[in-house]
Order: C-alpha cells, then sequence, then structure tokens
C-alpha cells in the first residue's frame, strides 16, 4: 500500500504525539488500573496453639517456623483467634504472660488475639493445678492482654478502638477492610462446665456477654457498610454439631440446656444478608478445619474459616482479600504448606 507523504506526515506526528504523552504521564496506566488492586490485603489467622511441645517450638522466635513464615510474608496484621495454649495446661499467671510474649513476637505491635476457653472458661477443670475462678481469669487477660504491658501488642494498628467496658472486643479497618473481635469462646459459650465460683453469677456474666457480642456487632456491620467486606474473629466453633443438641436459644428462664451459639450466628447471619457485603468469619475450638461458604439463605457472601490447628494441623492460615474478585474475594491456604483447606468440615475426625 502506497501512502501519500501527507499521510505519513500526519502519521509520524500521531506518534510523535503519543511518545509524548508517556513521558509526561508515565503512571497513568497504573492509576487507571489501581481501583482492582489497591484494597488487596494479606493477612494471618493462628489458633487452637500451641498445644505440643513441637508447636511451641513452631511458635516461638526467632527460629520456629512459622514465625519466619509469617516474617517473610509481611502479613498486613495477624489475628490468634483463642486457646493460647492447652486445656491440659494450667491457667497460671507465668504460663499466661509467656504465651503473650511468644503471641507479640509473632509479629510485633499488629497482633489481635481473642480469648478462648483453655484460656479463661475451663481454668477450673478439676485436672488443673492450680485451678482458677473463670472469671478472675478473664479478669487477668483483660489487665495483662488488653491493658498495661499487652497494649505493646496491638499499638501498631492505626485506628484500633476497643468496646467499653468489654476491652477484649476490638475492631480496626486495613485498605477498606473491616476487622473486629468477639468474646465467644468454646464449652457452649462458657454455659456449661463450671465447676469453681458462683454459677448464677458466671451464667449472669454469660448473658452480658452475649448482650455486649450483639452491640459490637452491630457496629461492625454498620462500619463494613461504607467499607468492602468484613472480617469477624472469635473463639468458637458456632456451627459445631454438639452445640446444637439443644435446639433452642438461651433465655433468662434457660441458661444452660440451650444453644449458646444460636442468638450469634442468627445475627451475624441475618446482617450479612443485610449488607450484602464479603463477610468471613475466622474460629477454631473444633478439629473440622475448612473454609467454605455455609449453606445459608440469602446470606449468600459469608464465609467460613476453621482455622488450622487443635492437634489436627499444626499450621496457619494465610488469607487474602480481594475485593474485585466478586466471585471468590477471601481465598485462604495453609501459611507453611501453602495448601488449600477443605470446604467440608469434618466432624468425624
Amino acid at each position: 500500500m502506497k501512502f501519500s507523504v501527507n499521510k505519513l506526515l500526519l502519521l509520524a506526528s500521531l506518534i510523535l504525539a503519543s511518545l509524548l504523552f508517556i513521558n509526561i504521564f508515565p503512571n497513568l496506566s497504573n492509576t487507571t488500573a489501581a481501583p482492582s488492586n489497591e484494597n488487596k490485603i494479606t493477612f494471618v489467622a493462628v489458633g487452637d496453639m500451641p498445644y505440643k511441645k513441637d508447636e511451641i517450638a513452631m511458635l516461638t522466635a526467632p527460629h520456629g517456623s512459622i514465625v519466619k513464615a509469617i516474617k517473610q510474608l509481611n502479613p498486613a496484621v495477624l489475628v490468634h483467634f483463642g486457646d493460647i495454649k492447652s486445656g491440659g495446661a494450667a491457667c497460671s499467671d507465668e504460663l499466661l504472660i509467656e504465651r503473650r510474649e511468644q503471641l507479640y513476637h509473632l509479629l510485633p505491635t499488629k497482633t489481635v488475639f481473642s480469648p478462648g476457653d483453655n484460656d479463661w472458661t475451663d481454668c477450673d477443670r478439676q485436672s488443673l493445678s492450680p485451678r482458677f475462678n473463670e472469671l478472675e481469669r478473664l479478669n487477668f487477660l483483660r489487665e495483662n492482654y488488653y491493658a498495661g504491658k499487652g497494649l505493646k501488642l496491638t499499638k501498631g494498628i492505626k485506628g484500633l478502638m476497643r468496646q467499653d467496658d468489654f476491652i477484649e472486643n476490638a475492631a480496626w479497618t486495613m485498605n477498606s477492610l473491616v476487622f473486629g473481635t468477639l468474646n465467644i469462646p468454646g464449652t457452649n459459650n462458657g454455659r456449661t462446665e463450671i465447676i469453681l465460683g458462683d454459677q448464677s453469677t458466671i451464667l449472669d456474666e454469660a448473658d452480658r456477654r452475649d448482650t455486649m457480642n450483639e452491640q459490637w456487632l452491630g457496629a461492625l456491620f454498620e462500619q463494613a457498610r461504607k467499607a468492602k467486606g468484613l472480617v469477624i474473629t472469635f473463639q468458637a466453633d458456632i456451627y459445631q454439631p454438639s452445640t446444637q443438641r439443644y435446639p433452642v436459644a438461651c433465655s433468662k428462664s434457660n441458661r444452660q440446656y440451650c444453644d449458646g451459639y444460636m442468638k450469634i450466628r442468627q445475627l451475624i447471619e441475618r446482617k450479612s444478608a443485610q449488607l450484602d457485603k464479603p463477610v468471613l468469619i475466622i474460629h477454631g475450638d473444633t478439629g473440622a478445619y475448612c473454609f467454605h461458604q455455609p449453606r445459608v439463605k440469602q446470606a449468600n457472601k459469608l464465609w467460613r474459616l476453621n482455622g488450622l490447628g487443635d492437634f489436627m494441623m499444626s499450621d496457619a492460615a494465610q488469607i487474602s482479600f480481594n475485593p474485585s474478585n466478586k466471585k471468590s474475594p477471601f481465598s485462604v491456604v495453609s501459611l507453611l504448606g501453602q495448601q488449600s483447606l477443605p470446604k467440608v468440615c469434618d466432624y468425624n475426625d
């Protein structure tokens, strides 16, 4: 094909103009692509450990395998969803402080801890020595993990807030993803196996805990209306079959022979449906580790991670959030093995 002189001059001018445009605005292509990447975030969840000697080593700085993997990944935040010790270890001051320091060195100043039943509600077991009143141990955690020297755990997390008169519940936002923690322990939400202390007083505290958790959950979902998604962390497996043998919600007239998680489970599901944004709940407490979407009518943007640990798999979970991926905004692999998690929670093991 032949070109006239005028056409060649026009073509040369267009090429020159394009080159000048690129040189003047070299980052234009990056800025136009940014919306799909700017809200991505990667974080780590660990819990139900350390229980065993090898897990203690894995979580102990500087040479523990999980410690080194976390340092290499450099996640935005680390959440521990509870049970920082085995149920067979006494809840002594010394051990709880030792585990706090171990937790701090996993990711200094950016580590958030939700208490589990092994950490306070089950500290009155007859097999333990010494034994403790569970409410006394909860107060010890509040004074040493969420106040005083425990403040160093989270001081690097900008904007982290705690619930008034219930400081173990926290909330913060990173990359347009809202995070929140709730004090929901195992042992049917602390309503069974009350061995030491006044049972009525302990159940009163369980009732208050339910109220505080419901209020904090409402605040989390309200904050998530302005964000891209929501992550909620707590210890108990609110879907475990064993707590549903009493298929009624706990009430003032029935505080023990009931499903201690029914109210909070239904509230999470209902608010997730109303929010219509990605919601991930992270918990432990049972060995049926998995990552899937619960079969909840209308709440089709709710995901659930039953974390690693609990003697089943000594590892942490590496979680990524990408709001531009509408089908699978959350992705989860094991931190050390980079393996996908089962999509079915198997409670038979």
